[in-house]
């Protein structure tokens, strides 16, 4: 009989034991993965701002304005063609597609950019784009699109080439010096060439109505 009970406890001691060496065990492997789970999340987090740090967008810009209600398709559209024979008429300019039936323009365009300053000297140049415009009845819609930039210094030219709306990551001394100073000054061209569009073609349109009202 005792050795009975010594075998039982035994046996008793040898299943804890076993017991807790499994609980230890499954412990150590929810630790395990809790970290894992915590690297990859970590990674992810990082990803996300490496992407929102460097973009990889390219500039556009669209807006649609609304004007006066009782002017049809063909009215503003005509107007807008005035505005165009005006700005539009450099050699530069290629009208790609001019038709009212659809409301439907497209232009290549471009303007020169340039800032003083002797480090500048490569990225004074030209920078190309693309206008489309969408007329209907009572409004108007704009996308200003694919700009690229070419350098044409006397002696040094840098390339931005394809504006992006953000700072992108880049190789080269020039390429990032260009990235971090030139860019924004192109934007901010960019930002006048829509600004002085919206503007002029918004005043030829009053400009018709209170002409039509005498």
């Amino acid at each position: 009989m005792r050795y009975k009970r010594e075998s039982q406890l035994l046996r008793i001691l040898l299943l804890k034991n076993a017991i807790t060496g499994f609980g230890k065990s499954i412990k150590c492997i929810f630790t395990e993965t809790k970290y894992t789970t915590m690297k990859i999340i970590l990674g992810i987090l990082l990803v996300a701002f490496s992407l929102n740090t460097y973009s990889q967008t390219p500039f556009i810009y669209e807006e649609v304005i609304v004007v006066n209600s009782n002017l049809k398709k063909e009215k503003i559209f005509t107007i807008i063609n005035e505005y165009i024979a005006s700005s539009y008429n450099s050699a530069n300019t290629v009208i790609q597609l001019n038709d009212m039936n659809s409301g439907t323009i497209i232009i290549k365009g471009g303007f020169k950019h340039f800032r003083t300053g002797y480090l500048y000297t490569g990225y004074c140049g030209f920078v190309k784009y693309t206008l489309k415009i969408y007329v209907k009845d009572g409004k108007f819609k704009i996308i200003f699109q694919d700009f690229d930039h070419k350098g044409a210094g006397a002696t040094v030219t840098t390339n931005l080439n394809t504006i992006y709306d953000a700072l992108r990551k880049v190789k080269g001394m020039n390429q990032k010096w260009g990235e971090k100073n030139a860019r924004p000054n192109v934007i901010e061209d960019i930002n006048s060439l829509i600004k002085d569009t919206k503007e002029n073609i918004l005043k030829l349109i009053e400009s018709d109505s209170k002409n039509s009202d005498w």
